[in-house]
């Protein structure tokens, strides 16, 4: 009967060897190796979203945007803005594809 018991306790410790040798192979030849591809392809991504947005930056610091935005004002300054501008769009959609119609509708409206 001792024999029994022993033998009882003896399979479940080697049981519970294998079970652990059986994770540690697994986490050491599979979710490990994972881990670290994950971790440099992660960091890789990382190195070059940072240079692009670097780079962005950059090129926005080195623009005269406050010139640009100036021409974009002196260029729209020129356009037709107001009543007649509406009205040419409402003349327009009723024309809708005729393309006679269209044409009359921006001579009447541009000058």
């Amino acid at each position: 009967m001792l024999l029994n018991v022993f033998g009882n306790l003896l399979g479940g410790i080697i049981r519970i060897a294998v079970v652990a040798a059986t994770m540690a192979l697994v986490y050491f030849f599979a979710i490990k190796p994972i881990l670290n591809t994950t971790e440099k392809i992660t960091g890789g991504t990382n190195d070059s979203i940072q240079k692009a947005f670097d780079s962005v930056n950059q090129a926005f610091n080195q623009s005269d945007a406050k010139k640009i935005q100036k021409q974009i004002r002196v260029a729209s300054k020129g356009t037709k803005t107001g009543p007649d501008v509406d009205k040419m769009i409402n003349c327009v959609s009723k024309a809708g594809t005729n393309q006679a119609q269209i044409q009359r509708c921006v001579n009447r409206f541009t000058p």
